[in-house]
């Protein structure tokens, strides 16, 4: 028996909340809300596993795709792992030996296995642009001759890019068409009780209003179902951190111009909330950028920490940085293309209030700005 004890949150703690979605329930959002699950694997593990594509070309004639996992020895000997993935008739295996209790981080390209190379896949689309193809995979790793844990993935191949238009807002590109982003918020009935097929319904709904977006504030679905079906509908969503944190009556302490989140364990907490959402989130082709605040912009040094740890973790997806016309206080020193979306290093820039270019996501350009000039 697992027994765990559950105290309401305290004034000051970084936790969810509905703000002014929804009326806030009497337990104030205690306890576990998700679902829980207990693992059963052989002697080794993998964790994590994401597949990513890449394509340059707009006609996407040619796709590679990319896997990464990382692989555990449970054990305390040395211990010979075989990765295995698997999608239709494609079959790649790969022999690593471990250290005892080592975790290695490993990558799949198909420049060393071509069959990662795929000739004009199906790609994910936006609703009223196409069809949202999905693709079905599996990772597996193997020990001694036997399956130790087996991940099936399921996931689209689309690329998503951002730009700068000419009046200095950011634009959106799906698979190399822009796209007007018609969105609204969602948020989860008030006891985070909902059931899969109110979920699917109100999805629908969305669709048929001919909106092709939802924003989630905070926290969304009280299970994956809510991604999945985003996927299957090609329903594109913008998930991110709410005000919750943001304002003195929500958060129950004092804030400034850049939220409550100041000291560095309440920094580091919340770049861990970020990395767990990310890892969660990231084979989910509706899943289009990642938000790092909401009527603020996080402190400089939090969203350089935030977007050094995104950088690390997904590539693929451009940052928010905030869902209000804010002016970025992070100056873009460097950066580079890589899986579709920019890298950054910064500097605290002087003269802020000279940027003509403004976060806010909802516009007839699709505005999305992650950095300033």
């Amino acid at each position: 028996m697992l027994a765990i004890e559950v105290f309401p949150p305290q004034p000051g703690d970084l936790t969810i909340g509905f703000v002014d979605w929804n009326p806030n329930p009497p337990d104030r959002n205690m306890g576990i809300w998700r679902g829980v699950e207990l693992l059963v694997t052989g002697n080794s593990r993998l964790i994590n596993p994401v597949i990513r594509s890449e394509f340059n070309d707009p006609k996407a004639i040619s796709v590679d795709i990319e896997v990464e996992a990382t692989l555990v020895n449970l054990t305390n000997e040395k211990l010979t792992i075989e990765l295995r993935f698997r999608q239709d008739s494609i079959f790649i295996n790969k022999q690593y030996i471990l250290l005892p209790g080592e975790r290695r981080n490993i990558v799949l390209t198909a420049e060393e296995f071509p069959q990662l190379n795929f000739y004009r896949p199906r790609l994910w689309w936006p609703h009223t642009m196409g069809a949202p193809a999905l693709h079905h995979a599996a990772v597996e790793v193997w020990s001694n001759g036997k399956l130790s844990e087996k991940i099936p993935i399921r996931y689209g191949i689309r690329q998503v890019n951002d730009y700068f238009t000419t009046n200095g807002s950011k634009g959106f590109a799906i698979n190399g068409k822009k796209i007007q982003i018609r969105g609204a918020g969602y948020t989860d009935e008030i006891f985070l009780t909902d059931a899969e097929d109110k979920t699917r319904t109100q999805l629908q709904y969305a669709c048929a209003m001919n909106l092709n977006t939802i924003r989630l504030e905070g926290f969304g679905g009280n299970s994956d179902y809510l991604y999945q079906m985003a996927d299957s509908l090609g329903l594109m969503i913008m998930p991110g951190f709410s005000c919750q944190w943001e304002w003195d009556h929500y958060l129950g302490k004092k804030t400034d111009d850049f939220g409550g989140i100041k000291s560095k364990a309440d920094m580091d907490l919340a770049t861990k909330y970020l990395r767990d959402q990310i890892l969660s989130l990231r084979n989910h082709p509706s899943v289009i950028m990642y938000i790092l605040a909401s009527d603020k912009l996080p402190r400089p040094k939090l969203e350089a920490m935030y977007r050094d740890l995104a950088n690390k973790l997904d590539k693929t997806r451009p940052l928010l940085a905030s869902c209000s016309a804010r002016k970025s206080e992070l100056r873009l020193v460097q950066r580079y293309q890589k899986w579709g979306c920019l890298g950054f290093q910064y500097r605290n820039r002087p003269g802020a209030n000279d940027t003509k270019r403004f976060e806010h996501p909802f516009s007839d350009e699709s505005r999305l700005v992650v950095a300033c000039r």
